[in-house]
């Protein structure tokens, strides 16, 4: 199971190629362009490092892949492991109340190419319940893209009906 993941990973950061970032006059890159290439190359202890540096960066949205999204939707896109999760939820918790450009918040990219952890879950259920009752762009909760996934346990479940039982 976690081969699966770390191979659905993979293959979202392959259809992921970092467009060229903006740059500085000196032509330095952006310190959210910095973020971003950090993010796209799963340099995540950088990336804890860099957001206890410059936090405003988490609230930066920036294109992935053709969508325009912020960091915590990525990182919850691809896998990024708690410290990362809890670093940008952290710096800027209003991102798990934003939805990308493809109408996700960050409980539904959890959901999207990998299979998640437990640990993770929690985090973002916590920073903002009620995202486990608001469709994405394509009226789908949470839970349906749980539903979707191999493997996923009962406590997800468990965590994602207890803030929204109906």
């Amino acid at each position: 199971r976690a081969e699966d993941c770390s191979k659905r990973s993979q293959l979202l950061l392959s259809t992921m190629t970092p467009s060229v970032p903006p740059a500085g006059a000196d032509g330095s890159l952006s310190s959210a362009s910095v973020l971003k290439n950090l993010i796209l190359t799963q340099q995540w202890q950088a990336i804890v490092t860099h957001i206890r540096s410059n936090p405003h960066d988490a609230k930066e949205a920036l294109e992935f892949n053709g969508v325009k999204a912020h960091p915590l939707h990525v990182a919850c896109a691809i896998g990024a492991p708690i410290g990362v999760i809890k670093s940008l939820i952290a710096a800027y918790s209003t991102a798990t109340q934003i939805k990308n450009d493809s109408g996700r918040l960050p409980l539904h990219c959890l959901f999207l190419n990998r299979c998640p952890s437990l640990n993770i879950l929690s985090p973002v259920v916590e920073a903002y319940p009620a995202a486990s009752h608001i469709a994405d762009g394509s009226g789908k909760l949470a839970i349906h893209y749980a539903c979707d996934q191999e493997g996923v346990v009962d406590d997800f479940f468990t965590i994602l009906l207890s803030t929204y039982p109906e």
